[in-house]
């Protein structure tokens, strides 16, 4: 049976030194996000362990609270996803007014970058400048199409089209399918895993 508490986002640290004043606001409401989603993530799979695993059915878990846990994961993702929204916004408008350093151009990079992770828990929607050690998680999502990104600057389940082209775009055999559903982008990111076939190419 799997582990649903495997699934819940880790928090990442926000604030501290290099971080522009304006940014502050927007990724402590990031790391709030990403708190409550693990929590209504833990108290899925509790209430999976607990209820459904000993019911005699999956039928029987209807009378369960599933459905309502499973909201709150939902409306929790989609919290986290408003809120990075809202960090590439700020990001983006504290770049725009920055004065170049004397040095030299600031590093290029999409306004609309997601957060790129270097760690589990490996799920969609997250990005990784790593190669996971296990297959990537589903999360809850609209019906949307995925890109699985297999070898890019970063890897991951994205359903944004410019950070999946952002991602392979200029990179030598880059690899980024869109999918008409999760699963299906899911299926294959962890099959070029399993196969040794995803790689984070820099440069």
């Amino acid at each position: 049976m799997t582990d649903l508490s495997a699934l819940a986002p880790a928090a990442s640290p926000v604030g501290g030194a290099g971080v522009s004043p304006r940014l502050h606001a927007p990724l402590d409401g990031l790391a709030a996000a990403v708190d409550t989603m693990g929590a209504a993530v833990a108290s899925l799979a509790t209430v999976h362990r607990e209820q459904c695993v000993p019911a005699v059915s999956l039928a029987l878990c209807s009378f369960h609270p599933v459905p309502t846990v499973i909201a709150n994961v939902t409306t929790a993702y989609e919290a986290v996803t408003a809120a990075a929204a809202q960090v590439a916004a700020a990001a983006a408008s504290d770049s725009a007014s920055a004065t170049p350093h004397p040095s030299g151009p600031p590093a290029a990079g999409p306004a609309s970058q997601p957060l790129i992770r270097t760690s589990g828990p490996w799920i969609a929607g997250f990005l990784y400048a790593v190669v996971p050690n296990a297959p990537l998680g589903a999360v809850p999502d609209n019906g949307e199409k995925w890109f699985a990104i297999t070898r890019g600057r970063y890897i991951g389940l994205t359903t944004n089209a410019a950070i999946a082209i952002n991602a392979t775009g200029g990179v030598s055999g880059g690899l980024g399918p869109k999918f008409s559903n999760q699963m299906d982008a899911l299926e294959h990111f962890n099959s070029a895993l399993s196969l040794h076939a995803v790689a984070v190419i820099q440069g």
